[in-house]
C-alpha cells in the first residue's frame, strides 16, 4: 500500500505539471490524458480497496464489490487506452478506420461486460461468509486482455514503422516490455501490488520522451516548434480534417538581424506572436523556422476574422527600444484545405509557396503579400495543363473578325487564344499569358498557334480569295528577343506554302517602346520577307511616336480605353480626333479597338478610322464558323 500512495502523489506532481502547459488538440494528446486520470483513479481506488478488505468484516459488501468491479473495469480500461494511444501516435486513428477500431475493441467490451456482472457471477472475484476475498477464475481476463492489446499494439508499430521516430518506436517497445515484465510478475505474486508503480513508471517513462510539452514547445515565443507542427499535422493528415491555415515568413529576418540586433528582432517576433495569439482566438500556432510561423485556427469565422486583422497588423511596424521594426512578410492562406501530403512534405510545400510569392514581388522593397494558398495552387495548375494541352493539341485558336469602316465589310481577324479545361474551367488569357511568359511556355504556345493559323489558311486560301486579307496574331516580347523567331516563322509559312502577307504579327506598345536591336532586326527581317506588323494597345500609357516611326508598322490599333473615355471626356475625343489624324498623316492604317455600341462605331466613322473591332462588330469564334460568318455577311 506504501507503494500504491507514493505513486499516487508521484502521478498528482506530474498531472499538475502536465495539465499546466499549453498542449495541441490531438488524438494522442487526449489519450494520453485520459491515460493519465483513469490511472490516478486506478491507483486511488486501489489503495481504498486494499484498505476495505483487509476490514472487510466491518464495512458494508456493496462497498467492497463496488470498488472492487470498478477497479477491474479501470484496468481492463487502461490497456485498451493504451492500444488507442498507440493508434494514435502511429496516425492509424481517424474515422476512415472506426469500424476497424470497434472490431478491435469487441475483447474489451466483453470482458467489461463480464467483470460489470460479478456481483451475480462471482467469476472474476468474491467474499466468501467470512469476508475473506477470494479470486475466481476470470481474473486471468485482465492478464489475457493485456497480452491481447499489447501484441496488437506491437503488430501496429510494425505495419507503421515509417510513421514513428526512433524514440517514438523505442519508448513504446520499452513501455510493453516494462508492463508485461510487472503483469507476470504480478500474475505470479499477487500480494506485491505492483500494478500502480508499474503504471506511474510507464506514465512518467511516456511523460519524458513522448508527452512532454516542453520538447513540443519554441522557448522564445511560447509557440509550438517544428516538432510540434509535426506531432499536429501528421493528426491532422491521418484523420483527413479539413484545415484553415496561415503561414506566415519574415523575408528579411537576417537583414533585419544585422540592422536592430538578435535580441531586438526577437523582440519584435514576441510582440507580433502576443498579437496573433490575443486576435486569432481558438487557434494552434507553430514557430517551424526562426522565421516561419504557422497558425491553423479551429474555427472559419476566426480564421476569416485573423486574415483580414494580420494582414493590416503586419504593413505596421514594431516599436522596440525606441526602433520601428518592419517585416517585410509573405503571408499565405489556405481555406477548408484537405491535406493528402505528409506533414513533412507539405511543409516543404508551404515554403515553395512563399517562394513564388516573394517572387512576385521582387524589386519592391518592404511589401507584405497576402495570397490565398489556392490561388497559387491554380498557378500551379494552369500551368501543367497548358503543358497537357500542348502536348495533346487541345488549346483553341478563335478568329475575331475585323471591319473595314471604309469598305464596309471584315477584311481580316485576329487569332486569339482559347483554353477550357474539364476540371479548371475557361482560363481567361489575361491569366494564361502572364503564366506562359513568366514560365517560359509562351515561345511554345506562339508556335503553336502560328502553326495552327497556317493550316487554316492553306486549308481556305486566306488571301486568296476576297473574304479575308490576313490573320493577325499577338506576339510575344520573349518571341521576338529570340535570334530563331525570323526562321521559324519563315519556316512555318513555306511549310504550309501561303503567302506571307496573309500573317501579320501584332506588337504591344509596350514592347515597342522597350525594344532592343534585336527586335527590330527580326522585324526587319521578317518585312523583308512579306509579313506585316500592327502596333497594338497604342494609348495605353507608354506613347512614343518616334519608336513607332522607326518600325515598319503598317496598323496602329488604338487602345479600347481612348475610345471609352470619349463617352465621358470631351477632351478624350478631341485627342483621339488628332492621334487619328497623326496616325493617317504618317501614311499607316488606325484601327480602333473595344467597339461595342453603335454610337461608338458612328463616332469612330466620323474620325475617319480605317478598321473598327470588338463586340459589336463580331465576338471571338471558332476559326470555321468566322470565316463562315464573314462569308455570310459579304451576302448581306
Amino acid at each position: 500500500m506504501d507503494f500504491n500512495i507514493c505513486s499516487l502523489f508521484f502521478l498528482i506532481v506530474i498531472a499538475c505539471h502536465f495539465f499546466s502547459k499549453n498542449k495541441l488538440n490531438i488524438s494522442q494528446n487526449n489519450f494520453f490524458a485520459l491515460f493519465f486520470i483513469l490511472g490516478i483513479l486506478d491507483i486511488l481506488i486501489d489503495t481504498i480497496s486494499s484498505y476495505t478488505i483487509s476490514y472487510a468484516g466491518s464495512i458494508p459488501l456493496w462497498i467492497n464489490v463496488g470498488l472492487n468491479t470498478v477497479f477491474y473495469v479501470m484496468q481492463l480500461s487502461l490497456i485498451a487506452l493504451f492500444f488507442l494511444y498507440v493508434l494514435s501516435v502511429v496516425g492509424v486513428f481517424s474515422k476512415s478506420n472506426s469500424i476497424l477500431i470497434i472490431i478491435s475493441l469487441i475483447p474489451y467490451f466483453i470482458f467489461s461486460l463480464l467483470v460489470l456482472l460479478n456481483p451475480y457471477t462471482g467469476w472474476f472475484f468474491r467474499f466468501d461468509s467470512d469476508f475473506n476475498y477470494i479470486k475466481g477464475n476470470g481474473y486471468i481476463c485482465l492478464f489475457l486482455s493485456c497480452v491481447f492489446y499489447f501484441a496488437l499494439s506491437m503488430i501496429m508499430m510494425t505495419i507503421y514503422r515509417k510513421q514513428l521516430t526512433k524514440a517514438q518506436l523505442y519508448s513504446l517497445l520499452s513501455l510493453i516490455l516494462f508492463i508485461c515484465f510487472a503483469a507476470v510478475m504480478q500474475f505470479y505474486n499477487p500480494e506485491l501490488l505492483l500494478t500502480g508503480t508499474a503504471l506511474t513508471l510507464s506514465v512518467f517513462t511516456m511523460y519524458l520522451t513522448l508527452q512532454n510539452p516542453d520538447n513540443l514547445r519554441d522557448e522564445m515565443t511560447g509557440m509550438m516548434n517544428n516538432e510540434g507542427y509535426l506531432y499536429f499535422m501528421r493528426q491532422r493528415i491521418s484523420t483527413h480534417k479539413m484545415s484553415n491555415m496561415i503561414f506566415i515568413s519574415i523575408d528579411d529576418f537576417d537583414m533585419l538581424c544585422d540592422s536592430f540586433g538578435l535580441r531586438n528582432v526577437n523582440s519584435a517576433i514576441i510582440q507580433m506572436v502576443k498579437y496573433i495569439k490575443t486576435n486569432v482566438e481558438k487557434s494552434d500556432c507553430f514557430r517551424v523556422t526562426k522565421s516561419h510561423f504557422l497558425i491553423v485556427p479551429k474555427k472559419r469565422k476566426t480564421f476569416d476574422d485573423g486574415v483580414v486583422r494580420l494582414a493590416d497588423r503586419l504593413k505596421k511596424p514594431w516599436i522596440v527600444d525606441n526602433n520601428e521594426i518592419y517585416f517585410a512578410v509573405s503571408m499565405i492562406y489556405s481555406t477548408d484545405i484537405v491535406h493528402r501530403r505528409n506533414a513533412e512534405d507539405l511543409l516543404i510545400l508551404l515554403h515553395e509557396l512563399v517562394l513564388m510569392v516573394r517572387k512576385k514581388k521582387e524589386g519592391v522593397p518592404k511589401k507584405s503579400e497576402f495570397i490565398a494558398i489556392a490561388d497559387l495552387y491554380r498557378e500551379i495548375r494552369i500551368e501543367e495543363a497548358l503543358k497537357e494541352a500542348l502536348e495533346k493539341h487541345t488549346l483553341e485558336v478563335y478568329l475575331q473578325p475585323v471591319y473595314s469602316v471604309t469598305k464596309n465589310k471584315f477584311t481580316s481577324a485576329e487569332a486569339l487564344l482559347r483554353f477550357t479545361h474539364p476540371i479548371l474551367g475557361k482560363i481567361a488569357p489575361s491569366e494564361m499569358i502572364p503564366l506562359a511568359e513568366k514560365n517560359g511556355m509562351i515561345v511554345k504556345i506562339g508556335e503553336y498557334v502560328l502553326d495552327e493559323v497556317c493550316r487554316f489558311i492553306k486549308e481556305n486560301e486566306i488571301g486568296e480569295k476576297e473574304y479575308l486579307e490576313y490573320i493577325s496574331i499577338n506576339v510575344s516580347a520573349t518571341e521576338m528577343l529570340q535570334n530563331t523567331f525570323p526562321k521559324e516563322v519563315i519556316r512555318t509559312i513555306n511549310k504550309y506554302g501561303i503567302d506571307p502577307a496573309a500573317i501579320v504579327f501584332e506588337m504591344t506598345e509596350y514592347m515597342v517602346v522597350t525594344s532592343n536591336d534585336a527586335v527590330r532586326k527580326n522585324m526587319h527581317k521578317l518585312q523583308e520577307f512579306g509579313v506585316g506588323f500592327t502596333l497594338d494597345d497604342f494609348g495605353s500609357g507608354f506613347s512614343n511616336i518616334d519608336s513607332v516611326m522607326k518600325l515598319p508598322f503598317t496598323t496602329i490599333k488604338l487602345d479600347r480605353s481612348l475610345l471609352a473615355e470619349c463617352f465621358y471626356n470631351v477632351k478624350s475625343s478631341i485627342i483621339l480626333e488628332r492621334t487619328v489624324k497623326l496616325i493617317h498623316e504618317l501614311g499607316i492604317y488606325a484601327l480602333v479597338e473595344g467597339v461595342e455600341t453603335a454610337f461608338q462605331y458612328d463616332m469612330i466613322n466620323k474620325l475617319c478610322v480605317d478598321y473598327s473591332q470588338g463586340y459589336y462588330n463580331a465576338f471571338p469564334m471558332p476559326m470555321k464558323e468566322c470565316l463562315d460568318f464573314v462569308i455570310r455577311s459579304e451576302k448581306i
